[in-house]
């Protein structure tokens, strides 16, 4: 047995970067104490074909990424009310439930599911931008939304019934609070 703590920090992150999420797994064979995986900008969805597309990575997204990561060139893509993001891992729900351990999610989050249930209990982490695609019901994106989350998108369809409306109404209100919370 090797204590996680005995690891080089370099040498952990390069292992979540690169490698495969069961590969990562057996490493808690020999490494009892690593619970959570770690991850910057994750993807994560329950749909196999757009698994495979956000997996592709193609030229254009290879530039996109290099050039997102100045800020003039985020500001001039994003604008002022609105953001994009991309993502260096990609997940299926269905991994993260066999492997049944947390993703720590320190940066971007971004969700492509139509089964919100299945995931929201393996999301942690100070993530503070969030993008919802998909099937998604107000009480759902709540438990997303952390007071850290400084920036949320949400593309789905997301049921809302007409009693629920003051209460989002009063969220936003709250999570709206300086220039920096879009």
């Amino acid at each position: 047995m090797i204590p996680l703590l005995k690891l080089p920090y370099a040498f952990k992150e390069r292992l979540i970067r690169l490698a495969s999420l069961k590969t990562v797994s057996k490493l808690a064979t020999i490494c009892p104490d690593v619970t959570n995986f770690r991850y910057n900008q994750m993807f994560i969805t329950d749909n196999e074909e757009v698994f495979r597309w956000a997996s592709t990575n193609t030229f254009l997204f290879q530039v996109f990424k290099l050039l997102y990561q100045f800020r003039s060139f985020k500001y001039i893509l994003d604008g002022h009310f609105s953001f994009n993001s991309t993502w260096k891992s990609v997940l299926r729900v269905s991994d993260i439930q066999n492997n049944n351990r947390c993703i720590h999610v320190n940066d971007i989050l971004i969700l492509n599911c139509q089964n919100y249930q299945n995931v929201i209990p393996f999301i942690v982490g100070p993530y503070n931008k969030l993008i919802i695609h998909g099937r998604i019901t107000w009480e759902e994106v709540k438990k997303l939304i952390h007071d850290g989350v400084k920036e949320v998108r949400i593309n789905a369809r997301m049921s809302l019934a007409q009693e629920q409306y003051d209460d989002v109404v009063d969220f936003l209100m709250k999570h709206l609070r300086g220039v920096d919370h879009r």
